[in-house]
């Protein structure tokens, strides 16, 4: 069965990025579509509370969901045993914190060594 043709709980088509497993048996609360999730190293800047910031070695994990029965897609960055300490973005939201990112990125890469 092709993504396309994917169906979720009570008959709701998935979007075609949805890779869950959905089962009828799972609370409502549940019911949710999540994209292939993508895990990025990164170094996380943590306060000490002393004034400094530490390197903490970790991973970021990306990916989008959607509950079932809205229409408004999540994009979500953080590390997934931390909870609170993430962004959940609109698509939209995403694309112009890419665009700033980068844009930023760029204006200092000279600084960068």
């Amino acid at each position: 069965m092709d993504d396309e043709q994917r169906v979720g709980i009570a008959g709701e088509a998935c979007p075609p990025w949805c890779r869950s497993n959905h089962l009828e048996q799972d609370h409502p609360d549940d019911h949710y579509h999540d994209s292939a999730a993508a895990y990025v190293p990164v170094l996380l800047g943590r306060g000490t509370g002393q004034g400094q910031v530490e390197a903490v070695q970790t991973e970021l994990l990306i990916v989008t969901s959607r509950k079932s029965g809205h229409h408004e897609d999540w994009l979500f960055i953080g590390e997934p045993d931390r909870p609170g300490q993430h962004l959940q973005l609109s698509r939209e939201s995403a694309r112009r914190l890419n665009v700033a990112l980068t844009r930023h990125l760029e204006a200092i890469s000279g600084d960068l060594t």
